[in-house]
């Protein structure tokens, strides 16, 4: 991927439109958080119903790909959880065991 902002455009022509409440957006307002060969990860805010966004946007042989996902999230927080360790097995487990003997 050449172009980063681009490819945010042009995966976002398909519908400028907030999916809860169809008011139009401006894709200029769309924040990029993360960029990799994988593809991109924007967020949006709508301003009329303040409904947030988050989209990965990959580049495939056949055109673009976008996915997006309705949050409750802030910016700063998806930055946070983007940063942190991945919860392993040995984690749930040790959960599991908690909860089995009231050590919460």
């Amino acid at each position: 991927m050449d172009n980063y902002n681009d490819l945010i455009k042009a995966s976002h022509q398909v519908n400028p439109r907030c999916p809860v409440c169809n008011q139009r957006y401006e894709i200029q307002r769309i924040q990029i958080l993360d960029e990799s060969e994988a593809g991109v990860l924007s967020y949006f805010k709508c301003d009329k119903c303040l409904a947030s966004f988050l989209a990965t946007v990959t580049e495939t042989p056949f055109g673009h790909m976008a996915q997006g996902l309705l949050t409750d999230l802030e910016v700063q927080e998806v930055l946070k959880f983007a940063q942190a360790r991945s919860v392993t097995h040995d984690d749930v487990l040790e959960i599991h065991e908690r909860l089995e003997n009231n050590n919460l």
